[in-house]
C-alpha cells in the first residue's frame, strides 16, 4: 500500500514539475534577451475594463474596445470618451466584448465580437455612431481587417480547427462568407502583406505566425516562424507593420502572456527574428491584447494581469490602461 501511494505521490509530482516548467518557459522564455522599453500610459484615468481592440481612423484619433463592450475615443492623446456602447445590443446574449477593430474609408468602424450571437461582427457608423449586428454565427470571432477597396471584410475564427472567413460588404449577412480559409489553428490577428496577395495570420497558441497565399485556389497556408520556443504555449495575438515600411517587410508580432513583441524579417531565408521589445511596469507586467503602430510609436492596449492560472480558468484580473513606446524606423536600417 505504501508503495502505491509513493509511486501516486511520485507521479503528481512529476505532473506538477512539468506543468510548472510549460508555464515558467511560457511566461518568460526570451524576455531576457529582448530590449526592455519604457512606456507611457495613455490613460492614466483607467477608465476601461480589459482593452482589447485598439485601431485609428483617418484623421488619427485613436479608439480602444474593452471587455465591457464600450468603445472609446482618445482623440489625438487626451482623456478617453465614450464613443459607442456596444452593450445596448440585446439580440445576441451576454454582452458584446469589443475584440479587434477596422475602420472603412467612410469611417465606419467593424468591431468582431468572441462569444456574442454566436461570433459576429458588429459595426458603428460613422457620424450617428448607430451600432448594427452586421454578421452573426460566425465562430469565435477574433479579428477583423478590411480589403482595401472596402470590398470585403476578413474575420479570423479562433477555434482549434479555426477559420479565416471572407464577408462581401455589400450583403455579408445573408450570404454568408463568399471565401473560406481552413486548417489553421486558433488564428487571431491579421495583416495583409503588400500586394494583399498574401494574408498573414498568427495562430495564437501553435505560436506561430503562417502566411496564406489568396492568389492560389484554394489558398495555400506556410508557416513562416514559430516563435513560442520548446517546452512553452505560445500566445500571439495580434500583427502590424510600421507604415513607414512600404514593402512590409518588417512584421511586428505581439504576445500576450510574455509581455513581448517581436520583428520577423519576412525577406530573410529563413524568416528570423530582429529585434524583440519586452515591457514592464511598477504594478506588474502587462499583457497586450492588440497594437498599432503610427508616428513612430508603437500603441498597444494591456487587457489582464499575467497570471495563466486565473486566464485558464476564466476569471482574469482586468487591467485598465493603453500604452505606447517609440520605435526606430527598422525598414531604413535592414
Amino acid at each position: 500500500m505504501k508503495q502505491k501511494l509513493r509511486a501516486i505521490f511520485a507521479f503528481v509530482a512529476a505532473v506538477v514539475l512539468v506543468i510548472a516548467a510549460v508555464v515558467y518557459r511560457t511566461v518568460e522564455t526570451g524576455r531576457g534577451g529582448a530590449q526592455p522599453s519604457f512606456v507611457e500610459n495613455l490613460s492614466p484615468g483607467g477608465e476601461m475594463a480589459g482593452p482589447k481592440g485598439i485601431q485609428f481612423d483617418a484623421a488619427g484619433d485613436l479608439y480602444v474596445g474593452d471587455e465591457n463592450g464600450i468603445i472609446w475615443n482618445m482623440g489625438h492623446g487626451g482623456p478617453a470618451q465614450p464613443y459607442a456602447e456596444l452593450w445596448r445590443l440585446q439580440d445576441g446574449g451576454g454582452v458584446p466584448s469589443a475584440g479587434g477593430m477596422a475602420f472603412d474609408s467612410q469611417g465606419n468602424l467593424y468591431v468582431a465580437c468572441y462569444g456574442f450571437a454566436g461570433g459576429s461582427v458588429l459595426r458603428v457608423d460613422a457620424g450617428t455612431r448607430q451600432v448594427r449586428l452586421l454578421a452573426r454565427n460566425l465562430g469565435n470571432a477574433a479579428s477583423v481587417l478590411i480589403t482595401r477597396d472596402n470590398s470585403h471584410l476578413w474575420v479570423s475564427d479562433f477555434r482549434s480547427r479555426g477559420r479565416l472567413l471572407r464577408l462581401p460588404l455589400a450583403a455579408p449577412s445573408s450570404g454568408g462568407p463568399d471565401q473560406v480559409v481552413e486548417g489553421l489553428e486558433y488564428p487571431n490577428g491579421m495583416v495583409f502583406g503588400k500586394d494583399e496577395k498574401t494574408l498573414y495570420v498568427s495562430e495564437t497558441y501553435a505560436g506561430n505566425v503562417a502566411a496564406v497565399d489568396l492568389a492560389q485556389s484554394p489558398p495555400r497556408q506556410v508557416q513562416v516562424i514559430n516563435l513560442k520556443g520548446a517546452f512553452a504555449v505560445g500566445s500571439l495575438t495580434g500583427l502590424e507593420f510600421d507604415p513607414r515600411d512600404r514593402d512590409r517587410r518588417l512584421l511586428y508580432v505581439v504576445e500576450n502572456i510574455r509581455g513581448m513583441f517581436s520583428v520577423v524579417d519576412l525577406d530573410a531565408q529563413p524568416a528570423r527574428v530582429v529585434k524583440q521589445f519586452r515591457v514592464d511596469l511598477m504594478g506588474g507586467r502587462p499583457c497586450p491584447a492588440a497594437m498599432a503602430i503610427r508616428d513612430g510609436y508603437l500603441y498597444f492596449t494591456d487587457v489582464w494581469s499575467c497570471n495563466p492560472l486565473l486566464i485558464l480558468l476564466g476569471i482574469p484580473k482586468w487591467h485598465n490602461h493603453v500604452y505606447r513606446f517609440p520605435i526606430i524606423n527598422l525598414s531604413a536600417i535592414y
